[in-house]
């Protein structure tokens, strides 16, 4: 039997702030949350697994989120309709342009309570993701333009059914 619970991957480099996001979905019933350290592996893990809602922490890495949001237009992925929701401790207007380009649903200001995250996670995920995908790539609402694809590591080039979490460092 499928479970009907929604999947929650959070991503933050911060293991203070990992461990609390985590405890505070990990409680109820109605969510599986799923804790990275890296976009890297979040990446290995929906390319097996689908995800409803990724919550990322950008102020680790910018950059991060760039490969979250490639993950829509990347064809080994298993479900490329999900939500995006990110913590941030500052909000310009051309960050807010560069997250709207980079399909974000939702940004939280950090800090913020542990009860208005599970709120607005809760909200998200009632509301249901909006399919955004259109020949094969992200198109948002009006207010978002096209994304360029970014490049998102390859994670194993064999045929078998080993799924390589991290790839073999360059030497």
């Amino acid at each position: 039997m499928l479970s009907s619970r929604k999947v929650v991957a959070i991503v933050a480099t911060n293991p203070a702030l990992l461990s609390i996001l985590n405890m505070v979905l990990a409680e109820r019933a109605d969510l599986r949350v799923r804790a990275f350290e890296s976009v890297i592996g979040l990446c290995a893990y929906m390319r097996i697994t689908p995800v409803d809602l990724v919550v990322v922490d950008v102020d680790a890495d910018d950059g991060d989120m760039a490969a979250v949001a490639a993950l829509r237009t990347d064809p080994l992925v298993v479900q490329r309709v999900f939500q995006i929701l990110v913590l941030s401790r500052q909000i310009s207007g051309d960050f807010k342009r560069h997250m709207s380009r980079c399909g974000t649903d939702e940004v939280i200001v950090k800090p913020m309570s542990p009860k208005l995250f599970e709120e607005r996670v809760t909200a998200l995920l009632g509301k249901g993701p909006q399919p955004h995908i259109r020949g094969g790539a992200y198109v948002g609402p009006e207010r978002r333009t096209r994304l360029k694809t970014v490049p998102i590591p390859i994670i194993s080039q064999r045929a078998d059914n080993v799924v390589q979490l991290f790839p073999a460092k360059a030497r």
